[in-house]
C-alpha cells in the first residue's frame, strides 16, 4: 500500500475508503495522488487547501515528466478536487 505524507493525506485515504465502499477501483488514482503528495510535501508542505497554484505547479511537472498521460493526471486531479468540495474542504 502507498504511502501518503502531506497534508492532504487524511483526505486521500477518505476518498479511497469511499471509492472502495462503493465498489470503485482507487487505481489509477493512487499512484496519480502518489505523485501529487510528494509534489505537495516537498512544494507545499503547509498548504491546507488545494489551490490553483498547487494544481498548475503540479501538472506542470507532470507534464515534464510525461506528456503522453497528461490528460489522466488532470482527470484524476479533478476528481480529488470534486471529492476535497463534496466534503466541504
Amino acid at each position: 500500500m502507498i504511502t501518503y505524507s502531506s497534508t492532504f493525506a487524511p483526505e486521500m485515504r477518505s476518498m479511497f475508503e469511499f471509492r472502495s465502499s462503493i465498489g470503485l477501483s482507487i487505481h489509477p488514482y493512487d499512484t496519480t495522488l502518489a505523485r501529487f503528495d510528494k509534489f505537495c510535501l516537498e512544494n507545499y508542505p503547509d498548504a491546507k487547501t488545494l489551490t490553483h497554484d498547487i494544481v498548475q505547479g503540479w501538472l506542470t511537472s507532470e507534464s515534464l515528466r510525461n506528456t503522453k498521460n497528461i490528460w489522466n493526471s488532470i482527470v484524476e486531479i479533478r476528481y480529488f478536487g470534486k471529492y476535497l468540495n463534496a466534503i466541504g474542504k
